[in-house]
């Protein structure tokens, strides 16, 4: 039997499925490359420069990044580290660089951005 390649490629099940290939490929590339807003919680500790802990908190930040990147931020989030001296002991100013985040991650707000002690 003779087949007309017309004829198999302007049928059902082949447009089908190369519409359904076409169309998950396009998906993927585009969610990759996607920028997605996520809020997580960041634990704050702070230290005497003589390496005494006076203890914990928290702070709530909302970060943009790529799906992937934030993937992994929220699997291992960051924490914020302040050595404050005997006279700061009221209260604590967060600045956006005490928050290390990766580069590929924008920090777009935090709050408290004060804490007290």
């Amino acid at each position: 039997m003779y087949i007309s390649l017309k004829r198999v490629l302007l049928s059902n099940g082949v447009i089908v499925i190369c519409s359904i290939i076409i169309g998950y490929s396009l998906w993927l590339m585009l969610s990759r490359n996607q920028l997605i807003q996520h809020t997580i919680t960041i634990p704050v500790h702070i230290k005497t420069n003589e390496g005494l802990s006076l203890g914990q908190a928290q702070i709530e930040a909302l970060i943009e990044g790529s799906r992937t990147n934030l993937r992994a931020i929220v699997q291992r989030p960051p924490s914020v580290l302040i050595n404050i001296t005997p006279q700061e002991r009221q209260s604590v100013a967060i600045q956006p660089h005490d928050i290390r985040l990766p580069q590929t991650i924008t920090l777009l707000e935090y709050k408290p951005t004060h804490i007290s002690v």
